[in-house]
C-alpha cells in the first residue's frame, strides 16, 4: 500500500516520517502521523506486472508513503513505510491546478549494467496508456529518479525486498551498493552508464560521476569548480582521435542556468550549448578541450572510463531488453523470493541505518498527545 499525504505543509522531515512504525486501521495500515492520508495499493515496481490498482493520483502532493504489497518484516518487528518525496520534481508538476497521476516503476536503461537502475514515475492517466506516457521530470530537465544506490543507502527495506522478489535486482547488486555507500550521508553524484547519456553538471562545485562497473559503482572525478554559479546538461563524447579511439571529452548540450565563470578561470571561453568543456589549466595559447583516456593511467578514474566505454549488451528477455512498447510480448520473469539469509542481511542493513529512534518515538508520542 501507499499512503499519500495531502496536507499543504508537512511538519516532520522525510527522514523522520520514513521510519515511523505502522498499525492496522480498518484493514489498512496507517502510521503514527497526522490522519489526513489516503491509501493506495502498490503491488510492486515491475513495469510488466503493474496493475490498474497501482495508480497513484495525488492533487499537488509532494510526499508519498509506500507500504509495498508482499513486504514481510521479521518476527517481532513492525511494518515500516518508505517515505518518497517528490519535492525534487519540476515545479510544473506541483502547481495548485495540477495533479500527479501515474505509476512508480523500476527502470533499467538499455543497455546497461544492473547497478544503473532506479525508480521512476510514469505520468499517465491509466495503465493502458503506460507505454505512451512520459516520465516525471526533475528541474534539470532529466527524468526524476531514485537510483538503486540511493534506495540501498537510505534503508528502503520494503522497496528493495520487492525489487529482489520480482527479480529486478539481485542480492549481489544490493550487497555491492551497501558496501560502497553505507554511512555516506552526502548526495550521490549522477550515475552515468553510457557515452552520450545526458547528465547534470554543476560548474560551481567540483564534479564527479559514478560509472556502473561489473561488480561496483566506480567514482570518477570529472571537472573542477570553474564558475561562481551555473549548471548545464552535458554528455561524454568520443573525440575521434585516430591515435586514441577511446578518448573522451564533455559536450555541453543545454544550459540550465546562466554561467558566471570564476575570475581565476576568466581565460576560458564562454560555456555555450554545443561546445566542448575547455581544459581549465591550458597555456596562453588556443584553449583545448579537456579529454580523458583510460589507456594513459592505471587509476580508479581509468577503471571508471574503461567501464563506461566497454558497456554490456542487453540480455534478451531481461528487464534491460524491455522497451516498454505497446506491442511487446515479452513474458514476465518468474518471481523469486529472497532466501531467509538474504532477508535477514538486508534487514540488518536497514535497521542499522535508521536514524535516532528515540527522536522518532518522541515525535510519535507527541503527535498522539502522549
Amino acid at each position: 500500500m501507499s499512503l499519500v499525504h495531502t496536507r499543504r505543509a508537512i511538519t516532520p522531515t522525510v527522514s523522520k516520517m520514513r521510519n515511523f512504525p505502522a498499525r492496522k486501521v480498518d484493514g489498512g495500515m496507517v502510521g503514527n502521523w497526522p490522519r489526513n492520508v489516503k491509501v493506495f495499493q502498490v503491488s510492486g515496481f515491475d513495469a510488466t506486472r503493474l496493475r490498474a490498482s497501482d495508480l497513484i493520483d495525488i492533487p499537488r502532493s509532494l510526499l508519498v508513503y509506500l507500504d509495498v504489497h508482499g513486504h514481510y518484516p521479521s518476527k517481532g518487528r513492525q511494518m515500516l513505510f518508505y517515505a518518497l518525496s517528490f519535492r525534487a520534481a519540476d515545479s510544473h508538476y506541483t502547481r495548485r491546478d495540477t495533479r500527479l497521476r501515474g505509476f512508480l516503476y523500476y527502470h533499467l536503461p538499455i543497455p546497461s549494467r544492473p547497478l544503473s537502475g532506479g525508480l521512476r514515475f510514469r505520468c499517465t492517466p491509466s495503465l493502458t496508456a503506460f507505454p505512451s506516457g512520459m516520465d516525471l521530470l526533475s528541474p534539470s530537465g532529466l527524468p526524476w529518479a531514485i537510483p538503486l544506490a540511493n534506495l540501498v543507502r537510505r534503508g528502503s527495506l520494503p522497496v528493495t525486498q520487492s525489487l529482489l522478489r520480482d527479480n529486478l535486482v539481485s542480492f549481489p547488486d544490493l550487497l555491492a551498493c551497501h558496501r560502497t555507500f553505507h554511512h555516506k550521508p552526502h548526495p550521490l553524484p549522477p550515475v552515468v552508464h553510457a557515452v552520450g547519456q545526458p547528465w547534470f553538471l554543476d560548474l560551481s562545485a567540483p564534479s564527479a560521476v559514478f560509472v556502473p562497473g561489473p561488480h561496483s559503482l566506480l567514482r570518477c572525478e570529472i571537472y573542477p569548480a570553474v564558475a561562481s554559479y551555473g549548471a548545464a546538461l552535458v554528455c561524454f563524447e568520443y573525440t575521434g582521435n585516430p591515435r586514441s579511439p577511446h578518448e573522451l571529452a564533455i559536450r555541453v548540450l543545454e544550459l540550465r542556468s546562466n554561467i558566471s565563470l570564476h575570475p581565476r578561470f576568466g581565460h576560458l571561453p564562454p560555456v555555450e550549448p554545443g561546445a566542448l568543456l575547455a581544459r581549465p589549466n591550458h597555456s596562453n595559447g588556443k584553449p583545448e578541450p579537456w579529454t580523458w583516456n583510460y589507456d594513459s593511467h592505471s587509476t580508479r578514474m581509468a577503471a571508471a572510463l574503461y567501464a563506461l566505454v566497454h558497456g554490456p549488451t542487453p540480455v534478451p528477455g531481461t528487464p534491460a531488453d524491455f522497451p516498454l512498447s505497446e506491442d511487446s510480448d515479452m513474458p514476465s520473469a518468474p518471481g523469486m523470493y529472497p532466501t531467509r539469509r538474504q532477508r535477514v542481511t538486508i534487514e540488518h542493513w536497514f535497521y542499522s541505518a535508521l536514524p535516532n529512534q528515540k527522536e522518532v518515538a518522541r515525535y510519535s508520542s507527541r503527535k498522539r498527545g502522549g
